[in-house]
């Protein structure tokens, strides 16, 4: 009897800093993500239209994941490329990775390219999406950056930008190192921007469709923060995170326990069973 195919399970997994764009890469990021495909030799997208495709930050993305054993294609956009046509992304892909840059302009990049549904249903499809930076706000309903114009302007101007919308929260990403970023964000919230989460430079969220399951810290003090607006006040709510290292500890310990459950259940009703005289 043919097995029923299992039913793919969006993931979505963002990190506040620490990428390829970074002066100090963490390849546990790389690591983690590369771990959530489930498959072995796993085929990755790279998205680098967030930096105007830097080709230093494409070439690390590269080296990193090769080294773990994964094969990457860089996702070109603009003319002649026809990644938006139905099914292309799942068929090709396990993962996509989108790095870091500036918000706007990847949000720009991706609506101009008719990107946004075909990113969906790799999505829906069980392709793994995550991203650093403004690869990690992309995803979420609206994200705080820094201004298109901010290049010209004597001062950063952090505004809250439209995100794809896959999560239908907020996103202030390197929480811990702008003051600007953070009260913007809560500039924004008090205006009617909808609530999020604030996220360390060394901090990720992992959801399982829109459930928020993990919450990753890359060292011990990188925080998340649940931010949300109750009775005319800005509320932070700190979330406790596990390092890369625990999880993976916990995963191998519930592998070896879940074994020894099921071989123990076919093991009882033969002890329980009463001998022939």
């Amino acid at each position: 009897m043919k097995k029923p195919a299992v039913e793919p399970i969006p993931q979505i997994i963002a990190f506040g800093g620490c990428g390829a764009a970074d002066p100090w890469v963490d390849p546990r990021i790389f690591r983690y993500v590369l771990h959530a495909t489930k498959v072995s030799r796993p085929r990755i997208a790279l998205l680098t239209c967030a930096s105007g495709d830097d080709q230093r930050v494409l070439a690390r993305l590269h080296r990193l994941y090769r080294r773990m054993g994964a094969v990457t294609q860089q996702l070109k956009l603009g003319k002649g490329q026809e990644w938006h046509r139905p099914g292309l992304l799942s068929q090709h892909f396990d993962l996509i990775h989108v790095e870091g840059g500036n918000t706007g302009f990847l949000m720009h990049q991706l609506q101009q390219n008719s990107m946004r549904s075909a990113l969906h249903e790799a999505w829906l499809n069980g392709v793994v999406l995550t991203g650093t930076s403004a690869g990690a706000s992309c995803w979420f309903a609206h994200a705080m950056s820094a201004s298109l114009f901010s290049f010209v302007e004597e001062d950063e101007t952090i505004v809250a930008q439209p995100g794809l919308g896959f999560l239908p929260h907020s996103i202030c990403v390197h929480y811990d190192r702008s003051e600007r970023r953070r009260e913007a964000y809560k500039t924004g919230l008090a205006d009617g921007l909808q609530a999020g989460f604030g996220l360390d430079h060394h901090a990720g969220l992992h959801f399982h469709g829109g459930e928020l399951t993990r919450i990753i810290a890359l060292r011990p003090n990188a925080g998340t923060f649940e931010v949300t607006k109750q009775a005319h006040r800005i509320m932070m709510n700190r979330l406790e995170g596990e390092s890369p290292e625990r999880l993976a500890w916990n995963a191998i310990l519930n592998k070896v326990v879940n074994t020894l459950i099921r071989r123990l259940r076919k093991k009882i009703p033969l002890i329980l069973q009463p001998k022939a005289h």
